[in-house]
């Protein structure tokens, strides 16, 4: 997941990327959702499983894009990798 300021003010863009390809993103608006608290985490569950589609287009493409903004300098934003739990034997 890249979040990434809007231009918007108060608003962030969510690209989500899942197998390497990007999804359309979303825009989380503070100033909306501020009468109504609920974790960052539980708005992104629910945006993730009401829009699943991924962008069409060659994985290389979509490679590409993710590459070029995390090796950006400066770079605007934030990525966030899931941690996935070792089974220990």
């Amino acid at each position: 997941m890249i979040l990434q300021r809007a231009a918007e003010d108060q608003t962030i863009g969510v690209f989500r990327v899942q197998g390497g390809r990007l999804a359309e993103p979303f825009f989380l608006r503070f100033a909306e959702i501020a009468s109504q608290p609920r974790s960052a985490e539980h708005i992104f569950r629910e945006q993730f499983e009401a829009s699943s589609a991924l962008r069409e287009g060659d994985l290389g493409e979509h490679l590409w894009l993710v590459a070029r903004w995390f090796y950006s300098n400066p770079r605007q934003g934030e990525n966030f990798l899931p941690r996935k739990r070792l089974a220990l034997s």
